[in-house]
């Protein structure tokens, strides 16, 4: 039932955000977790599988500006990765992404040599 009073309706929303942010940090990380497995769990480009170094990476660009229009939240690019919704993202880890957006997206030369391994 909406709120006649928008104060109220919005004091409502943050005691229920709040309440529910252990829940839905929980909820955002599994998530997370299954759509990086749908990708295959690791850098397309290196091999990286350590979870907390990989990212989406948006093959076209526009991720950042994909990222602002859902609230900066990912949730809803790990909803489409999960219903097969989405071809133009692979799953890079941080170096490789920041590279791919130096040299294919801004046309950078690529001068870099990067070692991934000790």
């Amino acid at each position: 039932m909406p709120y006649k009073n928008k104060a109220k309706q919005r004091k409502a929303q943050r005691d229920w955000v709040k309440k529910n942010r252990a829940k839905r940090k929980k909820y955002d990380r599994e998530l997370r977790l299954k759509a990086i497995e749908k990708l295959g769990g690791k850098c397309v480009n290196c091999g990286c599988d350590n979870v907390d170094a990989l990212e989406f990476n948006h093959k076209n660009g526009g991720g950042y500006s994909e990222y602002k229009a859902h609230g900066g939240c990912g949730r809803q690019i790990c909803l489409d990765i999960l219903a097969r919704r989405r071809d133009d993202i692979e799953l890079t880890c941080k170096v490789c992404n920041a590279l791919h957006c130096l040299v294919k997206l801004k046309r950078l030369p690529n001068k870099w040599k990067i070692n991934y391994g000790d």
